[in-house]
Order: structure tokens, then C-alpha cells, then sequence
């Protein structure tokens, strides 16, 4: 409060006029400032009268007794005016607590509706970048909940884990099934788990005759489906009686199953029903949902292990599953399998050598989802990316329609709004675009998740699971806010930093401003590109990984090949001889047919997953147990198949048909093989055995190229064929259920109807499932890596037409505001040539630098495509190249237009304009 503006007493408080305003701060502050001067001044005329009208010697005491009676009087008065101010302002708040805030949000939405309906073209980029960003981003999110983060749909899924081993022997790189023994001693050792059960997926016949079909069963332990602790819809589960061997079979019908084959029959249980040449009776039907380990098994039968003579140790065939004990920590259990392990080192130095003995622990859920978890991590971050691309758009789009809206802004902060009070007006109007995109990105998303489930490979698993949801919907929501923020705050920012005054005087144009607003989004434009860039380049890398996986020489052909699956009757084919005559009779009948150039029969095709891997014996080698045979993959096939797959001979003959039983043993190996057991010789004359005493000696005979078995990604290993007719000699058996190929000079696919009438002749109760091309087969193979590939490609395209669209933008923005000055270069002389080159340089080097800062980004991020490249380094100098020469261009188109625009300029209209 000012001393005093009276101009009877300036500045002249003396003594007592110090005391009086010492009792006006007794007043609230708002009260002081409006009348704090006036009371003082009321004061000093006061004493002066008092002084005057007294001797001089009772001046002082008059003046003493005014100063004390006026100070008690004000200090009563402010004491009572802060006491009725603060009841007033707690009766306010109490009446009005929400309606401010309220009103005023109601207001700037109001506000920032109708300025959105005067800027409809606007309003329509930008809701539909952000629809386009958000939508994406909820599709991609909806995928990786549904597969990665969602629990399993069994009670407390999370205590479920997966079991695998290695011993070091017969089996593939890595952790594989368990066997038996090994099972048992998990199930019957390890307290930490309360429940171990087994399973085995398999391909039976079901029905007879004509009637005859193939289904998909799984095996498993009685205790499988309590350890799940899930119920059946009807009737009952496996006893423990029931798991033993030579007891008599039954089955639980999956959910599908009772539908598509039983119409839903509420009766069905204890029907019966023939599957794998059997009559077995339905003893129960699962829910609907439930699709144990993965959608597709129709049924469930008993996995009989014959607990006191189990198989082998070395034979790996047993996927396991745990539940952890109550209170057990899945570290208790590793330490307990450590102990197991360790113990049957030492106990069977047979099966388990010096490489020692090996148990993996881990969740059921990632041993479902292992495979995928990291393509889609690296989707949701490219689609993370895209989102920031178009959020960065709608703020440079805001910036430059901001620079329209200067004068009103500094308008309404002239006639007393806030930089708060502006900043979120300008913020409900980024939220209102937004919350419209976030609309429009749902219908996006919907769309976006039934095209992802469509396109995605098979391979992935819980498919069933994506869709919308409610934590889709709060990602969603949540990814609507962040982008209010993200591209509202700084135009927001910028518009609440500009200069009123100088705003004002020109008229909305202050130079300033201006330059500070291209700064900001030739920033912001950087940003885009360099965005662009990184999933340009992981889309690049990816694209390529794919197109080596199908060029690279796989070892066999896929053009023209038809393959599918048969399984006569056992009942009917019960002795080898038995079944080698009927696919002797089968294929020769086969080749005959008019179109194939060759058929085959083999027990498992390259690319569909798996082989048999056995232990066998170099001869002049000996081992002293199974633990020190090495062991190598073996195929059975007919002697056709080497022609109708297109495998190359090196080196000797392949089969005829003279290899039958009658004749001696033979074996074609690969080149893999030949280099493993023989470096340096020729292998050719050479002997091998299968580890068994009754095995005779097998005389290899050729040598062929080495086959990519398990997918174009991964290194051939060594493998070894034999004969159809002879595997039973030399092989332990001549299978049963094969796989036929047929090549054709043209599309095979016609083959199918006269194939189909040659089996129905051979035999009617023979079924025919799983017909698919070669190229079809490869595709599966390749499918996730296809898969991820494509969506890298939509995004990076995605982000960079966002990122030309910006550079396109900030350089059309630039030509505009700079009209008069092109126009006043020109009429001094400047060619069009010239100016159009130095706004062609403008564009170009912001893009520039997007792109050295997006190449050394998408370089740090390399290491993510480490695991998913094939056949080039995450480091390939073509795809960054590649990269570099198409945002150099795309750079160059954007930036073309507006600078021939400006190359183009009137000088005398742009003078008169200006």
C-alpha cells in the first residue's frame, strides 16, 4: 500500500501515521489495495485537527488518544472483515464447488466445436491421421494382449509350467519333449510341483469304410485335466485306472467335434465310436473354449505308459506340463530338477554323456507364445512409431493454422486471458480432435483386427483370442488421450510464448513469430522423417530376410508338387509286408495316371516340422553304450522320391526297386552326413547300423544335396534315407501313415479328382487329409516372418507419406509467407531457376537431417531384427541404401511442387498483393 497521494500530506506519516498502517494490514489484501490509502489519509486529517485544535501542549496527548482509538477501531474492523470474507469464501465454495470448472469446460468445448465447424477440411486431416495412428495401434495392441498378456483360460494359469531336457544325444540343438523315464521321475521326485502330466498330439482315422475320416487327438495322462483344473460340459474324465496300459480305450470329445459330428447330441455319452481302427466309447465332452494345448484337436484319448517297463530314455517324444504346489516358487523348482538332473548324470551314464543333463523350466504361456513374442513387440513399436508420426502431422498442422490465429490469441490475452486460461482452450480444442479420432480409430481398429487374424500365419497361436475388449478399449482410450497431448501441448505452448504487442502492431504477422513457428516445425518435420526412416528400414530388412528365404537353395523344388497324407487301416495292414505291397501297388497305379511326372510316398515332408533322429553306428567305430552313438535324422522313403522332389545326386545311384526286403540293406545319405562321419573319404561303400543288436548293416550307396528339413531359415543337418520296402530291415519299421507327393509338368491340383478315384479302387476305407502344395508348404514355413513383414511394410509406407505430406507442407507454408520477398528477389533480377533450387536445398536438408539422425536410430535399434533376419546382416548396407535413395527422392517430390510454385511467382502481383 503507498504511503499516501494526498497532496496535504505527502509522504508526512510520522510516528502515529506508522501505527495506523500497521492496524490497516488487520484488513484482507483485496480491501488494502482498494481503500487502504483513503483510511490512512482519513487518518492524518484526523490528527491534524486534533493538533489544531488543541494547546500545544495537549497536542500530543490528543494526538496520542486518535492514534489509539482509530488503530483499535481498524484493527477490530479488519479482524471482522477477514472473519466475514472467509465465510463468504467457504459459503462459495460450498455452493459452487463444481460449477466453474463445469461451466467453463462446457464453455471452451462449446468454443472448440464451433471453431472445428468453420475449419471442416481441418478437422477432416487430422481426425483421419489420428484414426489412421490410433486405429492401427489398437489393432496391433488388441494382438499382442489377446497372445502375449491375457492369462490363459485355465484357473490360475500362471502356476502352470512347461518341461523340456537335453541330454547332448539323439535329439535336436536345444531343449526338446521329454521321455518317458524322464516324465516319471519329474512326476514322482519333484515336490514342488503338484501335478506332472503328459501329451502327445497325433492324426487318427475315424470311422470305417467309406465313412472314414482323419481327426486330430491328443494323448494324454489321466491327470491332465484336473492338474488344468478344467470340468467337461458332460459326462466325466479320465479315471487313473483308465491310464494304464492294456486297459480298454475311451474318449472326450472336444467341443467342435460334438458338434460337427453329433449335432450337439446331449446323449452322446456312452455312445461308441471307431477311431484307429477301434471301438472306443465317448465317456465325456469338453467345454466350449477349451483347446488343449492349441485350436484344432477333436478329441482326447488315454496316453497309456507302461510305468514298470517304460521306453527308452533316448526316446524324446513327451511334451509335459506342471502345476506348481501351493506356496512353490518356479525358483524351488529349478533348484529341485537341477538336483534331479545332476542325479541321473551319474545314474545313467548311458544316456546322458560328459555333455551332461539338462531341465528347462518355464510358463506354459510363453512355451505357447515363445516364437511370436518378439515380432510382435517389434509390431506394436513400429505402430507406437506411426502414431507418433501422425501426432506430430496434426501438430504441425495446428502450428500452422496457429499462425492464422495469432491476432485472435493475442486479442483475448489483451482483454485479460491468461496464458493458462488460453493454453487450455487450446488444449479442449486438441482433445475434442482427439477424442473424434479416437472414434473413427475404433471402427479402424475393428477393421484392423478381423484384417490381422485373416492375414496371420496358422503358426500363431491363440488367434481365437484377438478381438476387442475391455482392456483393448482402455489402451484405446488411453492412446486418444496421449495424443490430445502429444500434438496439443506444443502448438499450445507456442501460441501462449508470442509477443501481444508486437502481434498487435503488425496487424497478426510479427516477423518473430513467424521465424520462431518455422523453426518449430522444420523441427518437427525432422522428426517425421527420421521416424519414417527406422521403419522404413525395419520393414526394408525384413523384406529382404523374406525374399532370401524363398530364393535360397532349399535342396529340393516346391513348383508343381502336390502332397497329402494317407493312413491305411492297421487292422487290415498288419504285418510289413503287408503294407510295402500296398504302396508298391498304390504308386505304380499313381505314376500311371496321365499328368504325373512322379510319385512318392515319405514319412515326413521338408518343411512340415519334424523327423525321426536316431542313434546310430559308423562301422569300424565302436561305441560302448547308446549315450556315445551319434545321431543323425532319417527319412523313409520310396524310390521316387528323390525325383519327385527334385533332390540332386553328388555322388553314386539312388534307390530302385529292386531295394526290397530280399535284397541287402542300402542308405543315400547327404552331404551333411557324409561330411560328419567320413571328412576327407569317400563315403560310398561305406557302412552304417541303427543302434539295436538285431540291426544289419546298411551299405551307402549315394549321396545327395543337403535339404533345408526344418524351414529355408534354418542350416541343413545331417540326414540319411532308406528304402520303404527295407525300412522295416533296417529302419525298425516301414510306416503306415506317409505323406504322398505328386509332381506334374503344370498346376497338379487337377491330379486330386482321378487320385481320389484311384484310392477309392485300392482301397474306399483309406482316408485322404492334409492335400496341400509345395508352395503352400512354404508358405507356412515362412508365414510369421511373411507376416510381420507385410505389417512393417503398411507402417513404414504409412509413416512415410505422413513424413512427405510434412515436408510438403512446412515447404508449401514457407513459399506462401515468404510470397513477397520471392517476388521482390525476382524483380531484381533473381531467375526462377535460382529461387526454385533454394527451396528445393530447404526441403532437402530437412530431410537430410531426418535421415542421418533415422539411420543412426534404426543402426541402435538393430539388435531387435537380430533373431529374425535371414541371410543378411540387421546392418545390410543394400537396405540402407535402399532406404536412403527412396527418402531422397520421396524428399525431392515433396519438396518439387511448392518450389516450382515459387520458382513461378508474379513479381508485380506478389508487390501489389503484399
Amino acid at each position: 500500500m503507498a504511503e499516501t497521494v494526498n497532496r496535504d500530506h505527502p509522504g508526512q506519516l510520522g510516528l502515529s501515521g506508522v501505527w495506523i498502517r500497521f492496524f490497516i494490514n488487520f484488513f484482507p489484501a483485496e480491501f488494502r489495495r482498494n481503500y487502504g490509502n483513503d483510511m490512512l489519509i482519513a487518518f492524518l486529517d484526523r490528527r491534524d485537527d486534533a493538533i489544531a485544535s488543541h494547546s500545544k501542549s495537549l497536542g500530543l496527548c490528543a494526538v496520542v488518544v486518535t492514534t489509539m482509538r482509530t488503530g483499535w477501531q481498524y484493527a477490530r474492523a479488519g479482524i471482522a472483515e477477514r472473519r466475514l470474507g472467509a465465510r463468504r469464501n467457504r459459503e462459495f465454495r460450498r455452493r459452487h464447488r463444481n460449477e466453474p470448472m463445469l461451466a467453463a469446460v462446457i464453455s471452451d468445448l462449446k468454443y472448440a466445436l464451433r471453431g472445428h465447424l468453420r475449419r471442416p477440411g481441418l478437422v477432416a486431416i487430422a481426425v483421419i491421421t489420428l484414426a489412421l495412428g490410433i486405429g492401427a495401434s489398437t489393432a496391433i495392441f488388441s494382438a499382442v494382449n489377446g497372445v502375449l498378456l491375457r492369462p490363459l483360460a485355465y484357473p490360475n494359469s500362471q502356476e502352470l509350467i512347461s518341461i523340456q531336457v537335453s541330454s547332448g544325444i539323439c535329439c535336436s540343438e536345444g531343449f526338446y519333449e521329454l521321455s518317458e523315464p524322464e516324465y516319471l521321475d519329474l512326476a514322482a521326485q519333484i515336490s514342488s510341483f503338484s501335478e506332472v502330466a503328459g501329451y502327445s498330439g497325433t492324426e487318427v482315422t475315424m470311422g470305417d469304410s467309406l465313412s472314414a475320416r482323419r481327426i486330430q487327438v491328443m494323448r494324454t495322462t489321466a491327470n491332465l485335466f484336473p492338474l488344468l483344473r478344467v470340468n467337461p460340459l458332460l459326462g466325466r474324465t479320465f479315471s487313473s485306472e483308465e491310464d494304464l496300459p492294456d486297459v480298454p480305450r475311451v474318449v472326450l470329445l472336444g467341443y467342435g467335434m460334438w458338434q460337427a459330428e453329433f449335432g450337439g447330441d446331449p446323449n452322446v455319452v456312452g455312445r461308441s465310436v471307431v477311431i484307429a481302427d477301434r471301438p472306443v466309447t465317448i465317456i465325456g465332452v469338453m467345454p466350449a473354449g477349451f483347446e488343449f494345448p492349441a485350436p484344432g484337436v477333436d478329441a482326447y484319448i488315454q496316453l497309456q505308459i507302461d510305468r514298470e517297463n517304460p521306453w527308452a530314455r533316448n526316446n524324446h517324444y513327451l511334451p509335459t506340463i506342471a502345476r506348481l504346489a501351493p506356496g512353490a516358487t518356479i525358483e524351488q523348482a529349478r533348484s529341485e530338477v537341477n538336483v534331479l538332473a545332476a542325479r541321473s548324470t551319474e545314474d545313467y551314464p548311458e544316456y546322458y554323456p560328459n555333455t551332461g543333463y539338462q531341465i528347462q523350466l518355464r510358463s506354459f504361456q510363453d512355451s505357447i507364445v515363445g516364437l511370436v513374442k518378439t515380432p510382435l513387440y517389434i509390431l506394436l513399436a513400429a505402430v507406437g512409431f506411426v502414431l507418433l508420426t501422425a501426432c506430430v502431422n496434426v501438430a504441425n498442422l495446428l502450428l500452422a493454422h496457429g499462425e492464422a490465429r495469432k491476432r485472435e490469441i493475442a486479442i483475448r490475452a489483451a482483454i485479460g486471458a491468461s496464458g493458462g486460461r488460453v493454453t487450455r482452450q487450446l488444449l479442449t480444442e486438441s482433445f475434442l480432435l482427439a477424442a473424434l479420432g479416437g472414434v473413427a480409430g475404433l471402427g479402424v481398429a475393428v477393421i484392423g483386427v478381423d484384417a490381422l487374424v485373416a492375414m496371420a500365419p496358422s503358426a500363431v497361436p491363440r488367434l481365437d483370442e484377438i478381438g476387442i475388449d475391455g482392456t483393448v478399449l482402455g489402451f484405446s482410450l488411453l492412446a486418444a488421450i496421449a495424443t490430445g497431448l502429444l500434438f496439443g501441448v506444443i502448438p499450445a505452448t507456442h501460441a501462449t510464448r508470442q509477443d501481444v504487442q508486437e502481434v498487435l502492431k503488425e496487424g497478426g504477422g510479427a516477423r518473430g513469430g513467424v521465424r520462431s513457428g518455422h523453426a518449430l516445425r522444420r523441427t518437427l518435420v525432422t522428426t517425421q522423417v527420421m521416424l519414417a526412416v527406422v521403419l522404413v528400414t525395419g520393414s526394408g530388412l525384413m523384406l529382404r530376410s523374406v525374399i532370401n528365404m524363398y530364393n535360397v537353395d532349399k535342396g529340393f523344388e516346391t513348383d508343381n508338387i502336390l502332397t497329402f497324407r494317407i493312413n491305411p487301416s492297421s487292422s487290415r495292414y498288419d504285418t510289413e509286408p503287408k503294407r510295402v505291397s500296398f504302396y508298391t501297388q498304390l504308386l505304380e497305379r499313381m505314376n500311371a495316371l496321365p499328368g504325373v511326372a512322379a510319385a512318392a510316398a515319405v514319412h515326413s515332408l521338408p518343411m512340415t516340422g519334424w523327423s525321426n533322429n536316431w542313434s546310430i553306428i559308423i562301422e569300424g567305430r565302436p561305441v560302448a553304450n547308446i549315450g556315445e552313438a551319434p545321431a543323425d535324422l532319417v527319412q523313409r522313403v520310396t524310390p521316387e522320391y528323390f525325383d519327385a522332389l527334385g533332390l540332386t545326386l553328388v555322388r553314386g545311384r539312388l534307390f530302385t526297386h529292386q531295394d526290397d526286403a530280399a535284397s541287402p540293406p542300402v542308405v543315400v545319405i547327404s552331404e551333411a552326413m557324409a561330411q560328419k562321419h567320413w571328412p576327407g573319404e569317400d563315403a560310398i561303400g561305406k557302412r552304417m547300423k541303427v543302434f539295436r543288436p538285431s540291426s544289419p548293416w546298411i551299405e551307402v550307396i549315394g549321396i545327395v544335396k543337403d535339404v533345408r528339413h526344418q524351414g529355408p531359415s534354418q542350416e541343413p543337418r545331417p540326414r540319411w534315407y532308406v528304402p520303404h520296402a527295407q525300412a522295416y530291415v533296417s529302419a525298425y519299421s516301414s510306416p503306415l501313415s506317409t505323406t504322398i507327393a505328386v509332381r506334374s509338368d503344370s498346376d497338379p491340383t487337377p491330379l486330386m479328382g482321378p487320385i481320389r478315384s484311384l484310392m477309392t479302387e485300392l482301397d474306399a476305407s483309406v482316408p485322404i487329409s492334409n492335400i496341400r502344395t509345395m508352395e503352400q508348404i512354404l508358405d507356412g514355413a515362412v508365414g510369421r516372418q511373411r507376416f510381420v513383414t507385410t505389417l512393417l511394410i503398411v507402417f513404414g509406407l504409412l509413416a512415410l507419406f505422413l513424413a512427405v505430406v510434412g515436408v510438403y507442407g512446412v515447404i508449401s507454408y514457407t513459399v506462401s509467407q515468404r510470397t513477397h520477398e520471392i517476388g521482390l528477389r525476382m524483380a531484381l533480377g533473381a531467375k526462377g531457376s535460382n529461387v526454385l533450387t533454394q527451396v528445393m536445398r530447404e526441403g532437402l536438408v530437412l530431410s537430410l537431417i531426418g535421415l542421418g539422425v533415422g539411420l543412426a536410430g534404426s543402426i541402435a535399434l538393430s539388435r531387435a531384427f537380430e533373431s529374425m533376419v535371414f541371410g543378411i546382416t540387421p546392418t545390410d548396407p543394400v537396405t540402407y541404401g535402399s532406404v536412403v535413395i527412396v527418402l531422397i527422392l520421396a524428399a525431392a517430390a515433396a519438396t518439387l511442387l511448392p518450389a516450382r510454385r515459387a520458382s513461378r511467382v508474379d513479381p508485380m502481383m506478389a508487390l501489389r498483393e503484399e
